[in-house]
């Protein structure tokens, strides 16, 4: 479900970014920021819904755990921004952050991957924890 995030994300930065800089019409504007509102939600709540999924006696601290790293994330990025594009321009700052946004975005790849036989070696902990009353409800 991830992938329409990591092919949808980088063209959203880089239409709204370099399409900005170079003055072109609102209408691709709009195309790239509704590109990119896309992937917000669809960012934030994949995570989510994967965690509580997974770790289902553990949800409430989990969905915690995800909301403030994502809340973090987004007051780094719209705190960092601007002096970004002070110093480097529209264009430059919105490239490298579809760059970056690539790297980010790639790792559900190993999650794919590995993630089944990472939540089945965790399990004894999961279930302790759990157990151990840290969690109830």
């Amino acid at each position: 479900m991830f992938l329409g995030a990591f092919l949808i994300t980088p063209a959203g930065l880089i239409l709204w970014g370099v399409g900005a800089s170079k003055g072109i019409s609102w209408g691709g504007l709009v195309v790239g920021m509704a590109f990119l509102g896309f992937t917000i939600t669809v960012g934030g709540g994949i995570p989510i819904n994967y965690t509580v999924d997974s770790y289902k006696d553990l949800s409430g601290e989990a969905m915690i755990t995800v909301i403030i790293i994502r809340n973090t994330l987004s007051f780094g990025f719209n705190y960092g921004i601007t002096p970004w594009i002070t110093a480097s321009g529209l264009q430059d700052t919105f490239i490298a952050v579809a760059m970056i946004s690539v790297g980010v975005t790639a790792t559900f790849l190993p999650m794919v991957k590995w993630g089944k036989a990472l939540r089945r070696r965790s399990a004894k902990k999961y279930w302790a924890y759990v157990e151990s009353g840290v969690a109830a409800h």
